[in-house]
Parts: C-alpha cells; sequence; structure tokens
C-alpha cells in the first residue's frame, strides 16, 4: 500500500523546502527549521487512487500531500 523508504538527493531536498516555504502553516518557519522539519518527515508513496486517510478518521499524524 505505500512504500515509505524513499530517500531525498539534495536538490529533492531543497525542492521540498521551497514547497514547504509556499505551505501557509509552515510559510512563517526559517529556512534552518524548514530543513529541520524535511529532515524529520517520513516520505511515502502510495498507488494512485488509493487512500491516505478517510473523513473521520483518527490521526496521530500531519500529512503533507503533494
Amino acid at each position: 500500500m505505500f512504500d515509505c523508504g524513499i530517500n531525498l538527493c539534495s536538490s529533492q531536498f531543497n525542492n521540498y523546502i521551497e514547497t514547504l516555504k509556499k505551505h501557509f502553516i509552515l510559510s512563517q518557519l526559517s529556512t534552518t527549521e524548514l530543513q529541520y522539519v524535511v529532515n524529520k518527515l517520513k516520505f511515502c508513496t502510495s498507488e494512485p487512487e488509493s487512500y491516505i486517510f478517510k473523513q473521520g478518521d483518527k490521526s496521530f499524524s500531519y500529512y503533507i500531500i503533494l
């Protein structure tokens, strides 16, 4: 269902930093803080049309779907 063994190259890492700078919740963080966030993220892929979560599901995580 999910592949969470993804390693980022430096260009992908920088792309995620730039993308997160545009996110309304994360836009106030400094580049250093965003680097920390990206280093803590678990990157996963899923099959097309599969559910990540459904409305009403309990969650213990924050999902950023790109």
